[in-house]
């Protein structure tokens, strides 16, 4: 790695569909396993999984996969299942993962590659390179506001 090129100190990895995305480190409060945690929200779109219950406040639960289309609905939670808790100032959102999120350290950014069109071009803040593999880190403010 040449002295010039960045790197993203930590990294929080999951899948979505067969893409990796990202989100860094500082801006994730933490990841709790779901089971049965969390509570069901009526007349919400379906990729509103839910909400989960967390002492004195319940956090919108998002499936990313659903909201690009890439599968239904997850209708049970298995032992792998996860929420990523994301900050953005005063306010919390989980994103879900059925499997256990990747810990990166020190991840180059990729000067070279092209966004998938299936993922939205304002999720991206910019395009990390592991192994010869594509992480798409997330920008969680502006994955939010497009969901509005």
């Amino acid at each position: 790695m040449s002295s010039q090129q960045q790197v993203i100190q930590e990294v929080l990895t999951f899948r979505l569909g067969e893409k990796v995305m990202g989100v860094e480190v500082p801006r994730i409060e933490q990841v709790i396993l779901i089971k049965d945690n969390v509570v069901e929200l009526p007349r919400t779109p379906k990729f509103i999984l839910g909400a989960i219950s967390d002492g004195d406040r319940l956090i919108p639960l998002l499936d990313l996969e659903v909201f690009l289309d890439l599968r239904e609905p997850v209708k049970t939670f298995e032992l792998t299942s996860n929420a990523i808790l994301v900050t953005m100032d005063q306010f919390v959102y989980g994103i879900y993962s059925g499997e256990l999120p990747q810990k990166l350290t020190e991840i180059p950014i990729s000067q070279a590659g092209d966004i998938p069109e299936q993922i939205p071009k304002s999720w991206v803040k910019s395009i990390l390179e592991v192994n010869g593999q594509a992480i798409y880190l997330i920008d969680p403010d502006q994955l939010w506001q497009s969901l509005q």
